[in-house]
């Protein structure tokens, strides 16, 4: 159902959020990663591309509903509706709220396993970061049209960005990435740059 999210009826969206938000359980999350517990024996590695999947499909949604939510705000100020529309909010999404809970336990194991360079985790989260920075570059391109044409509007669009694959969900990832060596972050910072130099613009 996730890749058909904007066609599903209500009561298909009413499932979906009960099936994302089960996931969004500690414990389900560790499972869904394959990460086991301290005492654990097994230490297999863990396949994770379905999980990989997951989460290229959540960030695929969250982008298009962002966009989406732009499209409606730009609509609503073209007509000077802007008194009576509400600010478009991702951050109470169970899409929103699965995606960043696994952002963040990749991120915890791998700051607290920096010798594995060369885990799944590691891996995963890297390609991951790669398809993100794009997306969130795209996300401040439109928003920097939006505000050079609704100015007075900055408040309003800045919050719906905020709360966005491109906002607090972006931020806090960055800021994880100042714990991990050097060496695991270097093939980002071509991307990393590039969208910085996008964000610079708002």
């Amino acid at each position: 159902m996730l890749p058909h999210t904007s066609h599903l009826s209500k009561g298909q969206r009413m499932l979906l959020g009960i099936i994302v938000s089960s996931l969004e359980e500690h414990t389900q999350l560790s499972t869904l990663l394959g990460y086991k517990r301290a005492d654990t024996e097994d230490k297999t590695e863990h396949d994770l591309a379905l999980t990989e999947t997951l989460m290229s499909t959540l960030l695929d949604n969250l982008h298009r509903m962002m966009l989406e939510a732009l499209t409606t705000v730009e609509t609503e100020l073209k007509s000077e509706l802007d008194s009576q529309w509400h600010v478009p909010c991702l951050g109470g999404n169970h899409l929103y709220d699965l995606l960043a809970s696994l952002q963040t336990h990749l991120l915890a194991y791998c700051v607290s396993n920096p010798h594995e360079q060369e885990s799944p985790s590691m891996g995963l989260i890297q390609r991951h970061l790669a398809a993100l920075l794009p997306l969130a570059s795209d996300i401040y391109s439109r928003t920097t049209s939006l505000l050079s044409r609704f100015p007075d509007a900055s408040y309003r669009i800045h919050s719906a960005v905020y709360d966005s694959p491109a906002g607090a969900m972006l931020f806090h990832t960055i800021h994880c990435l100042l714990l991990l060596p050097i060496r695991q972050v270097q093939p980002l910072f071509h991307q990393l740059l590039l969208t910085v130099r996008h964000m610079d613009r708002l």
